[in-house]
């Protein structure tokens, strides 16, 4: 068992200074590559500095490393989740006309 003093040395003291199977089972236990951010939401996608909102044009699912871009002649609004979000430009400019004018 690893008591909270030991724990305490691994974060203080250098490796050099602990017992070799502390420092083993204590290294694996605070190993950063065990540090990961949580997966991205859909619309999302992940940096090294963590999750990026897709741009305009573009989309992305849950989990994703990168967004998609909408096929040519489609547009999105930033953070689209998905291709069904990517409408061509001409039908998107005809819904807001038809939003104007029953406001």
């Amino acid at each position: 068992s690893v008591s909270v003093r030991e724990i305490h040395a691994f974060r203080t003291r250098r490796a050099s200074e602990l017992p070799p199977l502390v420092y083993l089972v204590l290294k694996a236990w605070f190993h950063a590559d065990d540090c990961a951010f949580a997966p991205c939401l859909a619309g999302y996608y992940m940096t090294e500095s963590g999750c990026e909102q897709c741009e305009e044009n573009s989309y992305s699912g849950a989990g994703a490393s990168s967004c998609v871009t909408c096929p040519e002649g489609m547009v999105s609004s930033a953070g689209s989740s998905s291709a069904d979000d990517c409408a061509f430009a001409l039908c998107l400019a005809w819904l807001d006309t038809i939003r104007l004018d029953t406001t």
